[in-house]
């Protein structure tokens, strides 16, 4: 067994679905502090700080402080203590932030050292987005795993949930293909793939460059389900 694997087997379960309170809000790719997103996604921004005003707003206008925002990846980049800030002006009571490959305490980041070296620099990452709201509201930092998966339930149907899609990239090549999700028939919530598409067969990418720089509600997940369900009569398990 991994130390990956001993470290995850002896951590307490979570259940989001005990944790989440309120209405529950799910977005991912945001790239804080990330200079060059703007030219790469085409996002319709000037500036830095006229994208991460946009993202706020619209998390604050639709989220509130009884609610939970799920980051389903890739929150941060950039100098990490001026970007970090930007949480604390968020308003969601509880907030779930998934790893992404761009994230500091992902199994993907490149941090330099032996491999019980590069946990340790994880853990302490993973404790200063926990912290980074001080007592504004609850965040959970989720610990990575191989592959980077979690289940939840969206209108009482069990979904999966990574920051990876089963397939798909936002270049030509599937990276990272060790960390992705395994297709066992369950709808997928996921980001990563940015411009390239919103929903994809059980594929759901929340992600901003495709929701108006926006979160989506749960409520427009439990129509997506309904919709394939129509479209195939099953869903998931």
């Amino acid at each position: 067994m991994s130390t990956e694997d001993s470290v995850a087997r002896t951590r307490p379960a979570f259940n989001f679905g005990d944790w989440r309170i309120g209405k529950v809000f799910y977005t991912s790719d945001w790239h804080l502090g990330h200079g060059r997103i703007i030219e790469l996604c085409r996002r319709p921004f000037a500036s830095l700080e006229e994208m991460h005003r946009r993202i706020i707003r619209n998390t604050n206008k639709a989220v509130g402080s009884t609610d939970t925002l799920v980051i389903v990846g890739d929150t941060i980049m950039g100098k990490f203590e001026d970007t970090v800030k930007l949480l604390r002006q968020l308003n969601a009571g509880r907030i779930w932030i998934l790893p992404g490959n761009h994230d500091r305490f992902s199994l993907a980041y490149g941090h330099r050292g032996a491999g019980e070296t590069q946990r340790i620099k994880r853990e302490l990452w993973r404790k200063e987005y926990e912290s980074a709201r001080g007592t504004r509201g609850e965040i959970r930092a989720e610990p990575d795993l191989a592959p980077s998966m979690w289940h939840t339930e969206v209108a009482k149907q069990r979904v999966a949930i990574s920051h990876y899609p089963y397939v798909g990239d936002s270049g030509e090549n599937d990276r990272h293909r060790w960390l992705r999700p395994r297709d066992s028939g369950l709808p997928l919530i996921c980001g990563h793939v940015h411009t390239r598409w919103r929903n994809k067969g059980p594929m759901f990418n929340v992600g901003v460059d495709v929701n108006d720089f926006a979160p989506v509600p749960e409520r427009e997940l439990e129509l997506w389900l309904r919709r394939m369900q129509q479209n195939t009569g099953v869903v998931g398990e």
